[in-house]
């Protein structure tokens, strides 16, 4: 008996082992049909986040042309308007100079109009003075 229930013991054993390979066989084959999705799954991942970067690398490298750009036509800008106001300078400082002189010409042109008329109101009181002296010896030559 000891043979036998050894015998039943080995078959017992030995389909205990089949079973065991089989389970192990199939979940080997899950094992391997899911690190495939995976690998294709991170593939597909993997590709797509290259795509994104080359798309973002794109984008920044267009915006820093468009910065160099931009910071050019600024410079430009900040340059012309400098160039402006120093234009402006000059023609306000032209004015001013003109303005200047103008006045001075207006101040010169009063006093010389204020001379006139003192002269001219001279002459004329000169002018009554001999009116009136020369009325004065009509008078007295009529009279005599």
């Amino acid at each position: 008996m000891c043979q036998f229930e050894q015998e039943q013991r080995a078959i017992q054993a030995e389909e205990t082992l089949k079973k065991t390979r089989w389970n192990n066989s199939v979940t080997a084959e899950r094992l391997q049909e899911e690190f495939r999705r995976l690998s294709v799954e991170m593939t597909s991942k993997v590709d797509e986040n290259e795509k994104q970067a080359t798309k973002a690398l794109a984008e920044a490298n267009e915006l820093r042309q468009q910065n160099r750009i931009l910071e050019g036509r600024l410079q430009e800008a900040n340059e012309d308007l400098e160039l402006i106001k120093d234009q402006n300078e000059v023609r306000l400082q032209d004015l001013v100079n003109q303005n200047d002189v103008k006045a001075k010409h207006i101040e010169q042109m009063s006093l010389e109009l204020d001379n006139k008329s003192k002269l001219l109101e001279h002459a004329k009181k000169l002018e009554e003075e001999e009116h009136e002296a020369l009325s004065r010896k009509c008078k007295c030559s009529k009279l005599r």
